[in-house]
Parts: structure tokens; C-alpha cells; sequence
């Protein structure tokens, strides 16, 4: 068996007491959408995104890449939804999650102090308390959530079901990115509920088909947006006279770049729904897949690791190409290098995770603790079932 499937199959065991066979396209979709993450903040974290300095050329190449990935998060509460439909509370997963966090987190602070980075302790040793990954507490506060909004899914209606989703998508894509007066509909844990329900709708009433379109029915979405940034900042210009933006204008822009734009959300339904169709059958790529994505969360982590997060993009500095022809090339280089570097820690760690495991004093008190969790686990399902 190779050494970094172990942490896969104990994850699978962790999610549902039935055998489950691995949707291999579907963690090609979710290593995919980790490159998109990664790609989203290069560009923010990296002051390349609309940056007044980079020629037309290539800011349009930037755009371009921006919106193409703004279905990254979505994608993954989508996948959630779909393939959780039947979750239960499950304490290994949310203790191994919260686990992978503190470790990274106090791994990094520690590395950031021993090469004079300024750092934050606190947030190292509270990652979640402290807010330093929302996307972390939104996870969290899901798969919490998940079981009793899985029943709540369950007892719908497909009509119901409909409309429960029209009405969501009005208030939150459309509501909240305009009117959203006294800022009502601003919790973000809303638009992650919504999106994993319209996972679970297609999990349970949408028999996904093979239609070529949906790849191109994705891109046409892209363009559109890309079109609408560059007409906003058209407007922009011709009403204000100035390369910067305009309060209105940069609220038009930055609403339309949040995962529950209506746009956004029908070009991360196409994806996935692409991605659903597809059948892998070559034996590399699928060995492949099966070791890069259980590392997938741990790139995240790392990559987005609130004492490197900004260092990272500076140190690579892609700005001072901003005048050459293969400045896109450098920013899409940046993205793998940062890919593979987090993924070999990430390796290095699962593999160690090996090692130690199989000492006899540390496996006999893992099965111990795992015992202990199991129980309370149980308790706490027949409570609320």
C-alpha cells in the first residue's frame, strides 16, 4: 500500500459506517478548484488585480484568470452538499480537521519566529477562535450544521425544494450584493448554506447528463463577466475622470467577484456538472489524484497561513514583469510552484503521520481516544435522529 493512501481510506471510514468507492473525477475537480484558490489569492494578495501600473494587455490576462477561478469556492460547498447528503455528526472528522489547522498554524508560527517574520501568536495557537481562516469556520460550522439541515433538505418537496432555492439566491445573489440595507444579509455561513443545499438539490432531484456544452456554457459565463468588469471600469473612467475607483464602482466590481453572484453560481453548477461526467480511466492519473487530493485542505492551509500570506506573493514579486509579454506565464508558474511546494509538505507530514502511527504505545492510545469518540459520537447521533 503506498504510504500516503493510508490517511485517505481513514477519512473515507470516517465519513459514513458503509464502503464508499472514491468519485476520482470529482478529486480531480477538487484539486482543480485548490489551484483556482491559490490562483485568487496570487492575484489579491499579490496587488495585481486591477493594479493601475500593469499595461491593458496584461491586466486583461489577469482578469481573465480571476474570473475563471472565482467558482473555486463554491465548488467546494457544492461538492459538500452532493456527496453529504446522508452526513451524520461525525467527531473523528471535525477532530482531524481542527487537528491538520493547529498543526500547520503552530508548524508555521514556529518557522515565521525562527526566521524573524513578525507573527501573531495568537492566532497560531487559536486559529479557529481567532477567525484567521473563514473559510475553516465555515467548514466547521457545516459539518456542525450539516445533519439537522440534511433533514430539514429531506423532508422537501421538489417544488419546495425550488422555491426555498429561487428565494435564497433572490435575497443573497441579488438582495445582498444591491440593497443589503443595514448590511441584514451579511453573514457569510448564509451563501455556504445555500450553496451546499444546491448540492444537495442535485444530489437528490438532477440526473446529471454528458452534454459537451457545459465547458462551453462556463467560459461563455466568464466572458460575460469579464466584459461587465471592463465596462464598469469603463464607466468609471468617463464619469470620474480618475484610474481609481469610485466608491459605487468598486462596490459593482467586488459584489460581482463574491461566490453568490447569480453568474457565479450557474458557472460552478456547469463546472461541476462536467466534471461529474467524466470517466477517468487512466491508472496513472488516478494514482495521481488518489495522492495529491487528501492534501488538498493542507495546501490551503499553508499557502494561506495568515503569517505567510502576504510574504509569499511578495517574495515571488510577479509585479516587476507587469510590462513584459510573459508576465501570465510567471503568475501561472507561481501557481503550481506554490501547489507543489505545500503539497510536498504536506507529504512529508503524511508520511511521518505514517511512521509514528505504528508505534505500539502511540497506536494502543490512539484506538483508545478513537473508542472514546466513537461512543460519544454515537450518543450524540441518537440524540438528534
Amino acid at each position: 500500500m503506498n504510504i500516503y493512501t493510508k490517511e485517505r481510506e481513514e477519512q473515507e471510514k470516517l465519513t459514513t459506517n458503509k464502503p464508499k468507492t472514491r468519485d476520482t473525477n470529482i478529486d480531480l475537480l477538487k484539486i482543480i478548484a485548490m489551484l483556482m484558490v491559490i490562483t485568487i489569492h496570487c492575484l489579491g494578495n499579490g496587488n495585481l488585480l486591477g493594479n493601475s501600473k500593469i499595461p491593458t494587455y496584461n491586466l486583461v490576462g489577469i482578469r481573465i484568470l480571476d474570473t475563471l477561478s472565482l467558482v473555486a469556492v463554491p465548488t467546494f460547498f457544492i461538492i459538500s452538499g452532493y456527496y453529504m447528503s446522508s452526513y451524520k455528526i461525525n467527531l473523528k472528522k471535525i477532530f482531524l480537521l481542527y487537528g491538520k489547522v493547529v498543526f500547520y498554524s503552530l508548524l508555521l508560527y514556529f518557522i515565521g519566529t525562527l526566521i524573524n517574520i513578525k507573527t501573531n501568536k495568537f492566532s497560531a495557537f487559536f486559529p479557529i477562535s481567532s477567525g484567521s481562516y473563514w473559510f475553516v469556520n465555515a467548514y466547521f460550522i457545516l459539518y456542525m450544521f450539516s445533519p439537522i439541515l440534511n433533514m430539514w433538505l429531506n423532508i422537501l418537496s421538489k417544488k419546495q425544494f425550488k422555491f426555498m432555492l429561487i428565494l435564497w439566491i433572490f435575497l443573497l445573489s441579488i438582495v445582498r450584493m444591491t440593497i443589503n440595507p443595514n448590511e441584514l444579509l451579511s453573514a457569510k455561513i448564509l451563501p455556504v448554506f445555500m450553496m451546499y443545499s444546491i448540492g444537495f438539490y442535485m444530489k437528490k432531484f438532477v440526473s446529471i447528463k454528458k452534454d459537451k456544452y457545459y465547458i462551453i456554457k462556463y467560459l461563455i459565463l466568464t466572458f460575460i463577466l469579464i466584459y461587465y468588469y471592463t465596462l464598469t471600469t469603463k464607466f468609471n473612467k468617463i464619469f470620474i475622470y480618475d484610474d481609481n475607483l469610485h466608491p459605487i464602482f468598486y462596490r459593482l466590481l467586488t459584489n460581482f467577484r463574491e461566490f453568490y453572484n447569480l453568474i457565479v453560481i450557474a458557472m460552478t453548477v456547469l463546472l461541476f456538472m462536467k466534471f461529474k461526467t467524466i470517466k477517468i480511466n487512466s491508472k496513472f492519473l488516478t494514482k495521481l489524484i488518489t495522492i495529491i487530493s487528501p492534501s488538498v485542505f493542507s495546501i490551503y492551509l499553508i499557502h494561506y497561513n495568515f503569517n505567510f500570506r502576504f510574504i509569499i506573493w511578495e517574495k515571488f514579486n510577479a509585479i516587476k514583469y507587469a510590462d513584459s509579454w510573459f508576465m501570465i506565464l510567471y503568475i501561472v508558474f507561481i501557481i503550481f510552484a506554490v501547489f507543489i511546494l505545500c503539497l510536498i509538505i504536506d507529504l512529508v507530514r503524511r508520511g511521518l503521520y505514517k511512521l509514528i502511527t505504528h508505534i505500539s504505545l502511540i497506536k494502543r492510545f490512539i484506538m483508545f481516544i478513537n473508542k472514546k469518540i466513537d461512543n460519544l459520537n454515537l450518543k450524540i447521533n441518537n440524540y438528534i435522529s
